[in-house]
């Protein structure tokens, strides 16, 4: 025992520093691949979010176009509802792209503020009941809208960290590994 110390006492300084570099370049292995699994982490997770925005999206348009049906004779007149109706086909669902979430949500909003501007000016509304209860579940969309929004932005803030992380950002330069946007 006394032999192996004193053995490990005498080694020459290079074997200290080439245990030293290599402990440094294990670590260092590591933190790139502890941010490659964050960042895959995070991709599914966004991914994830990203779809259930899609179907908050689709669920809010249709929603929009059963108001508008039962609200019929009333909505006539609005032309902004009129072409909100003519151009949206409830029959296909689409997957729309992170960066028209916005635009989509807005305009949703625009069509359901018009409707709801309807609503109040008119007291003598067919199947109030119903129209009530769908315009309670539009709210209820955009509450579960603003909820999932703020999930995917954490995400992105999460992924973009590990990404742009300065000890590994030049490898997943190399590797394209791009930056992912807010919706604002």
């Amino acid at each position: 025992m006394i032999y192996i110390v004193n053995q490990i006492m005498f080694l020459e300084w290079y074997y200290y520093c080439s245990a030293i570099v290599l402990f440094i370049l294990a670590l260092y292995i590591l933190l790139v691949i502890n941010s490659f699994v964050f960042m895959f982490i995070f991709s599914i997770k966004l991914k994830r979010v990203s779809n259930s925005i899609n179907l908050i999206l689709y669920q809010k348009a249709d929603c929009l176009l059963r108001i508008s049906k039962h609200m019929k004779t009333l909505v006539d007149n609005n032309q902004i509802i009129k072409d909100f109706v003519a151009t949206t086909d409830i029959n296909n669902y689409k997957v729309f792209d992170v960066k028209n979430f916005d635009p989509i949500n807005k305009k949703e909003n625009e069509i359901f503020k018009e409707i709801k501007l309807i609503y109040v000016n008119n007291k003598n509304i067919p199947d109030k009941e119903k129209v009530i209860a769908l315009i309670k579940s539009y709210d209820d969309l955009c509450k579960n809208y603003a909820k999932q929004t703020q999930y995917y932005n954490t995400y992105v803030v999460g992924y973009n960290y590990w990404r742009n992380l300065f000890t590994t950002k030049w490898i997943k330069l190399l590797l394209k590994k791009k930056e992912k946007d807010l919706i604002v």
